[in-house]
């Protein structure tokens, strides 16, 4: 009777529809206290079968507070350790975000994607070379808005770029910043970036770069090439070897939880937040690191 009622689709779409309330209560609930919590119960759900419904829910929550890129990215630094073709998901869709944005001509669009993507450089998920190609863009025909928002990723993840083109990249916000074209506050947001950019970024950086390169599959993309998001995902699809899928599913997680073979690096590097004083009426944004923590999936 079990072999029947899994062959049944309006038992695969109750199971269905059980996952997708599934993800999005905890991807509701995440937070840097319970990641480890919420990425355990993830993994004992078919995120694999829902991945899209995962990416799509995680996305639209970033975009609604992107202050918690960090822990999305961490949690699918995570996820990357154990289904690369997760993380490649992931990207793809955060690049074609950043694609509608370029088209709309909208900096609004495209930051989210950009802030994401550059979170998971620094957890060795994405390649260095989407996020500098992120960063010319930005710079090209530059305004306000599009220079601190690059100033904002080269905090995030300046120190995971290819010296040469780090020190290329400075160099044109140098120029920018004596050009005296932009307002206070863009200038300000440079000059504290040019301050602290040797050393905002070391702690615990050599932790995560251990970790990334024995953990992580790193995925290359180029920008403005045509990506196919698989929207499809996102949507129930009756599965003839449902029992199967799912068995191997359940056998492959047990291993991964017995063998402890994947570690959550969880960074708790927020970003930039107004700190110190530019002038008597004016701020400049300056990174926090608060802590680095370090855990095996328990």
């Amino acid at each position: 009777m079990e072999h029947v009622s899994v062959l049944n689709e309006e038992y695969q779409r109750n199971a269905w529809d059980e996952m997708k309330n599934t993800i999005n209560n905890k991807i509701s609930e995440i937070s840097l206290d319970n990641i480890q919590h919420v990425a355990k119960k993830l993994f004992l759900t078919n995120i694999y079968r829902g991945r899209g419904v995962l990416i799509k829910t995680v996305i639209e929550a970033q975009e609604n507070c992107v202050q918690s890129t960090p822990v999305y990215a961490t949690l699918f630094a995570s996820v990357n350790m154990v289904f690369p073709i997760i993380g490649d998901l992931l990207l793809r869709r955060l690049i074609r975000r950043y694609q509608q944005g370029q088209q709309k001509n909208s900096l609004e669009l495209k930051s989210p994607p950009a802030i994401f993507i550059s979170f998971l450089l620094h957890q060795h998920v994405a390649d260095e070379c989407l996020v500098r190609q992120i960063l010319i863009d930005l710079l090209t025909n530059p305004t306000n808005g599009s220079i601190q928002l690059a100033v904002s990723i080269l905090l995030i993840c300046s120190t995971k770029l290819d010296t040469k083109h780090r020190e290329i990249l400075l160099a044109i916000l140098l120029e920018y910043r004596m050009s005296h074209q932009f307002d206070k506050q863009t200038n300000c947001m440079v000059d504290g970036f040019l301050a602290t950019r040797d050393i905002y970024n070391q702690v615990g950086s050599k932790k995560v770069d251990e970790i990334g390169k024995k953990f992580q599959v790193i995925h290359a993309f180029e920008l403005f090439h045509h990506l196919d998001p698989e929207n499809y995902l996102d949507e129930f699809v009756y599965d003839s070897n449902y029992k199967v899928t799912e068995n191997h599913y359940s056998e492959r997680i047990k291993i991964i939880f017995d063998r402890k073979i994947y570690i959550i690096a969880i960074d708790t590097f927020i970003g930039v937040q107004y700190e110190e004083t530019c002038s008597p009426t004016q701020t400049i944004r300056i990174p926090i690191v608060r802590k680095i923590i370090y855990a095996a999936m328990k």
